[in-house]
């Protein structure tokens, strides 16, 4: 057996115990590990080099295949540029979709790439895919044009030769129509004009059309409740109530001066029209008062672009209201070629709305109305069925003595007055009497004067007036509008409804709300006076235009 020699052992051990150069192992092994991260990011450069380059060809094809204005077959135009540019083996497929005014064009490729690096981690290959769409113009299109008429929009324009934001939006909304209609072929295109302040105006037709109870016809709004801003349809199936016709705000004057709902028919919903000069005949009728409330003018907005209107459309079409060629209204959402559009222009933030409670929008109220000198109007309160207090000798309260227009002597007494001309006549006390209902109440005398010129006179208690309107009604404030306004953004977008907001000289809030109704940045426009008249017709052109979608 042979043994080691101490200098063998010497050496071993010393070799064992030798650290220098193990920098150099650990060294080495780092680079090695650099080499292949760098090795990886060439063939990632390589491959997104590739890929962009595949995609910017297809895109560049499908646009030049889909203009409308160029005659050749759409495959073929799509080929050509894949061979000029030596990556025709790169086509994966072609799809063309021909409609009568509208053009659809697909490309999909696919490019393999080996790998110079990343073998050494077992991919061989990297296979770039791109898909390219592109379309031009739509067989049917619907739009819903929102605009704000808020007492706000008559102040003064920044426009020259304009004297009112209300005149700029209307010469804008009226060139969106010019453009969108000359755009598209005859009954391709429906336009629904909804005007919007504190409340939407639908007009009798569309109520009746709803079934519903209608409690005055002075105007035709409805009362929407939250469970109604949940969803874009309408149940049509629901009993909805008609909004009480009051003035929320005038104190001092008796009669109604601005109400709540809007009357008159160049306030009211025009819908899914195929004249223009219908559309822009409303639009320059259009006048502006009130506060804003643009999320009943969406609900309006999401419901007539829903097909769960489509029954009312039809009925509304026999009837004349709707023309014959758009009885078809609202399409199905999967129609190829068919797009819906809605358009919210504002000028300000939501503000502040009155709902009657429902006890004081219909039966008898306590105020009477008499006829004194055959043209005056006195009317006497009864306090004790209004407070509920019990019963003395002079219950009512009037300004009883009136003449030639003319009323004075605020008095208590037994019933309701005459004033002292029908006294002098000896005129039967009941003579031209009448209770009126709530309704009718509200349609000769504001809620605020009614508080403050009847019954705190009467009770000499100021306190009185706030009490009575915090029972009459319930505000909808700003912010609940807010919520409701977004909520339905959100569900028209899940339903593939466009959104374009635009934001006319608006504050931060206002621009944060409708920035996030649009339908993605592009969508939301924030603009002074003398930029409204071009964006409108830049929404109306995009629209139409040709436009890459994947």
């Amino acid at each position: 057996m042979s043994r080691m020699s101490p200098i063998s052992a010497l050496r071993i051990a010393r070799f064992g115990n030798e650290e220098e150069g193990s920098l150099t192992i650990m060294a080495l092994f780092f680079f090695i590990c650099m080499v292949m991260i760098g090795g990886l990011s060439l063939d990632i450069m390589v491959f997104e080099n590739n890929r962009t380059r595949l995609q910017n060809l297809s895109d560049r094809a499908v646009l030049a295949a889909t203009a409308m204005n160029q005659e050749g077959d759409p495959e073929a135009v799509v080929r050509s540029y894949f061979d000029k540019a030596g990556m025709s083996s790169n086509l994966a497929g072609i799809q063309v979709s021909q409609g009568l005014v509208a053009r659809t064009v697909s490309v999909q490729t696919a490019q393999p790439m080996r790998t110079m690096f990343m073998n050494m981690t077992g991919v061989t290959q990297l296979k770039a895919q791109t898909n390219s769409t592109a379309v031009e113009g739509m067989d049917q299109l619907e739009v819903a044009l929102v605009l704000d008429v808020s007492n706000s929009m008559n102040q003064a324009s920044n426009v020259p030769g304009m004297a009112t934001k209300l005149d700029d939006m209307k010469n804008a909304a009226k060139r969106f129509i010019d453009v969108i209609y000359d755009n598209a072929d005859q009954g391709t295109v429906s336009v629904t004009l909804i005007p919007y302040n504190t409340q939407v105006n639908a007009g009798r037709d569309i109520l009746e059309a709803l079934n519903v109870q209608l409690d005055h016809e002075q105007s035709f709004c409805l009362d929407f409740d939250d469970t109604d801003y949940g969803a874009v349809a309408m149940n049509t199936s629901k009993a909805y109530s008609q909004a009480a016709h009051f003035d929320q705000w005038h104190v001092n004057e008796q009669d109604p001066v601005v109400t709540v709902c809007r009357s008159g028919s160049n306030q009211e919903i025009k819908l899914h029209q195929s004249d223009p000069e219908v559309i822009k005949a409303q639009i320059d009728a259009l006048t502006a008062h009130g506060n804003t409330s643009s999320e009943i003018g969406m609900k309006w907005a999401a419901s007539l672009l829903d097909p769960s209107t489509k029954d009312l459309v039809q009925q509304l079409s026999s009837n004349g209201v709707v023309p014959n060629e758009m009885s078809n209204r609202p399409l199905d959402y999967d129609v190829d070629g068919a797009r819906k559009v809605v358009i919210l222009l504002t000028d300000g933030i939501n503000t502040e709305q009155m709902r009657l409670n429902n006890q004081y929008k219909n039966g008898m109220s306590p105020v009477y109305e008499t006829v004194n000198d055959g043209a005056t109007e006195t009317y006497s309160v009864n306090m004790r069925s209004l407070f509920n207090r019990a019963s003395g000798s002079k219950d009512f309260w009037a300004k009883s003595d009136c003449y030639l227009g003319i009323c004075w002597n605020d008095t208590w007494s037994q019933t309701p007055t005459l004033g002292w001309v029908a006294s002098l006549l000896g005129l039967n006390p009941n003579y031209g009497q009448r209770q009126l209902t709530w309704q009718e109440t509200w349609e000769t005398m504001n809620p605020r004067h009614l508080a403050w010129h009847y019954l705190v006179d009467a009770s000499e208690n100021s306190q009185d007036y706030y009490d009575f309107l915090d029972g009459l009604w319930s505000p909808v404030s700003g912010a609940t509008k807010d919520t409701r306004l977004l909520g339905m953004c959100n569900d028209m977008r899940e339903e593939s409804i466009t959104v374009y907001t635009i934001g006319f000289e608006i504050n931060d809030h206002a621009r944060d709300i409708m920035g996030r109704c649009a339908s993605n940045a592009n969508t939301f426009i924030d603009v002074t006076g003398d930029d409204l008249e071009e964006t409108f017709a830049s929404i109306a052109t995009s629209i139409t235009r040709l436009r890459l979608t994947q």
